[in-house]
């Protein structure tokens, strides 16, 4: 990061996210929000918006899911650029490294256009209609990568601005058997932005997204017995302290989402989000 001219301040918020320089508290302030770091926007500009990494036990992945601890020490390295291949279908491009598995990028291409057929079949259901653009999908090389191309945490396992989503490596998301949640996670999030015309608040656009990305199962071990209203985790859903934090807030946006769904339908939810 340094090579490519960014200071230390950044490469400490990227890496060390939280991180104060002990000479001077305020500069550290500052710097901590300017960078917009879980995403949004970036002196005026929007800025990637990141989501959690989760893990599936692959035992029990049919049956049920549940989180498995990551690892608090991950490499960080950032790789030469690699050379790069794309590969395209109807809806999205996919550009990866040459040394991943083609198999491993149809995959990708599958599963978003599976999911785009799925999402916008439920908005229809609800009597919306919207219009996707086209998407472009990075598989970043490393986590470094990914990190220093984001400026999002090591823990991300996706993120994503505008019609643009950044993934983690293939290798790491297969393994935590999380790729196919991750994609429908990034996907439900362009779909909602679309339908709110991005004026979804956080909480509810969260929330709708673990549902329809079905990670509730997931979420649900992060639940807790703290109330907080939806206002609460609005803001707090701004800078997260933590990735238990942010996986914590999840849960409870998820939970409102359910609550909404069972005092209404899924269609209620889908003309809430259009209703702004």
């Amino acid at each position: 990061m340094a090579a490519r001219g960014s200071s230390y301040q950044r490469i400490l918020e990227k890496y060390f996210p939280g991180a104060r320089e002990g000479r001077d508290r305020e500069i550290g302030r500052k710097g901590e929000g300017e960078t917009g770091r879980w995403g949004d926007r970036k002196n005026g500009r929007e800025t990637y918006r990141a989501d959690v990494l989760t893990t599936q036990s692959s035992l029990l992945r049919i049956a049920h899911s549940r989180h498995l601890p990551v690892s608090p020490s991950p490499r960080l390295s950032v790789s030469p650029p690699p050379r790069l291949i794309s590969l395209s279908s109807e809806h999205f491009r996919v550009t990866y490294p040459t040394d991943v598995d083609r198999r491993d990028a149809n995959l990708v291409l599958n599963t978003l256009e599976s999911a785009r057929s799925d999402f916008l079949h439920r908005a229809s259901a609800a009597s919306l209609s919207t219009d996707v653009p086209l998407l472009e999908i990075r598989i970043n090389a490393s986590t470094g990568d990914f990190t220093a191309r984001t400026g999002q945490p090591w823990w991300a396992a996706a993120a994503t601005r505008g019609h643009k989503i950044q993934l983690q490596p293939v290798g790491i998301l297969k393994r935590r058997g999380s790729l196919t949640t991750t994609l429908r996670h990034e996907l439900a999030h362009v779909v909602i932005d679309a339908v709110s015309h991005n004026h979804a608040p956080r909480w509810l656009g969260e929330g709708f997204a673990i549902y329809l990305a079905g990670e509730g199962p997931l979420f649900a071990r992060y639940a807790t017995k703290t109330k907080l209203s939806t206002d609460e985790i609005e803001k707090r859903l701004e800078r997260p302290g933590s990735q238990q934090e942010m996986r914590m807030l999840y849960s409870l946006a998820h939970n409102q989402v359910l609550e909404l769904i069972r005092a209404g339908s899924e269609a209620s939810v889908w003309k809430k989000l259009a209703a702004g």
